[in-house]
């Protein structure tokens, strides 16, 4: 059964039919604007009111009327979770004009991404005489949630080209971010070259993106030198730059720039705490997340793993003490953690039983 978007039109039909019975019409028709603005201007025109002129009416009831059948168009899609269903709703916008429409279509790319039908919202795509940027960026975010990063830095190029849409602060940092997961070193240093050109290098979103570009090839100067060229900092620039260092092995480095820092989150915090767990120093690791202002479960994942990994886990230890039953998350992955480890014998009796593998 099919979709259907009609706004309600069978009084106007209705009316249609009596003036011109013979004239078979389809939902795009002018008749279906006109005939609703003439019926309310004629009557004005009987009253004697003062009205405008009728095209100007017209003009003004057509746009209001479409906006309808694009919200519509967009709340199913939003809602869609099939291939067929998707199929459907295409035909809809076809049938209504709307399958180039500058808010259907990004809707549409989006869909067909969560549905893992690129290909299908690429063949579109490629029939827009001149898509905007909001399209564009469906593109390439489609193409970034399914893994196909190769893909984004090759629409990127044929964007610059293009030139009908120029790039905004949402689409450097996808292209920036497929770069590094390609390595594709002498494209990502062109976008770098694109956003610094164009006012966007101290844009948080891109100066993130940048920073983890260069720390995932080992050029933590370079991540630096994006870092140090940003007027604006908040607390995930400071986190990207910190976890830049800690990842290529700096923890000293990383932990130097933490204490500079002048605002922490629990992410900072936690990133310098598994900083640490991952060189084995859990003295370093546990000074710092006892003095962690507020701990969440990824904290305390992090550092009971740590404790499993590395043969340490003391039962009588204040941190086991203090840790909470009711996170079930950390109390799972510490149990995993101490069948793997042979620790299991020794679960504190407070916890109850481990559960069975």
């Amino acid at each position: 059964m099919g979709l259907d978007l009609n706004v309600s039109h069978d009084m106007l039909r209705h009316m249609i039919n009596v003036v011109k019975p013979n004239k078979v019409l389809d939902d795009n028709d002018e008749a279906l604007y006109v005939l609703q603005v003439i019926y309310g201007y004629k009557r004005k025109l009987h009253s004697k009111v003062k009205v405008e002129p009728l095209q100007t009416k017209i003009a003004k009831v057509k746009p209001a009327a479409q906006r309808v059948v694009e919200d519509k168009c967009i709340s199913l899609l939003r809602s869609c979770r099939t291939r067929e269903t998707l199929h459907q709703i295409q035909a809809q916008t076809v049938t209504h004009g709307l399958h180039h429409n500058d808010y259907v279509t990004p809707s549409f790319i989006t869909t067909c991404a969560r549905l893992c039908r690129m290909g299908h919202a690429r063949k579109l795509f490629d029939t827009m005489p001149e898509p905007n940027t909001a399209t564009w960026n469906a593109m390439f975010r489609g193409y970034s949630q399914l893994d196909s990063h190769r893909d984004v830095i090759v629409l990127f190029g044929k964007m610059n080209n293009a030139a009908a849409a120029l790039p905004n602060c949402f689409t450097v940092p996808m292209v920036v971010k497929s770069c590094g997961k390609t390595n594709a070193v002498r494209e990502g240093e062109q976008v770098h070259c694109f956003a610094s050109k164009h006012g966007f290098k101290s844009n948080p979103f891109v100066g993130t993106a940048l920073i983890d570009m260069y720390s995932t090839r080992g050029s933590i100067g370079d991540a630096y030198k994006v870092f140090g060229e940003m007027h604006e900092k908040n607390v995930v620039v400071w986190t990207a730059i910190i976890n830049a260092y800690i990842s290529c092995g700096d923890v000293v480095s990383g932990r130097r720039l933490f204490d500079l820092a002048p605002e922490r989150d629990v992410v900072m915090w936690s990133t310098v705490v598994s900083g640490y767990i991952e060189l084995g120093n859990m003295v370093s690791a546990r000074e710092l997340f006892n003095k962690m202002p507020n701990r969440d479960v990824m904290s305390w994942n992090a550092m009971l793993i740590g404790y499993a990994d590395n043969g340490e886990v003391n039962f009588s230890d204040p941190l086991f003490l203090f840790f909470s039953p009711e996170n079930l998350h950390s109390y799972s992955i510490w149990n995993l953690s101490s069948h793997c480890t042979g620790l299991s014998s020794s679960l504190p009796r407070a916890f109850g039983p481990p559960p069975p593998c």
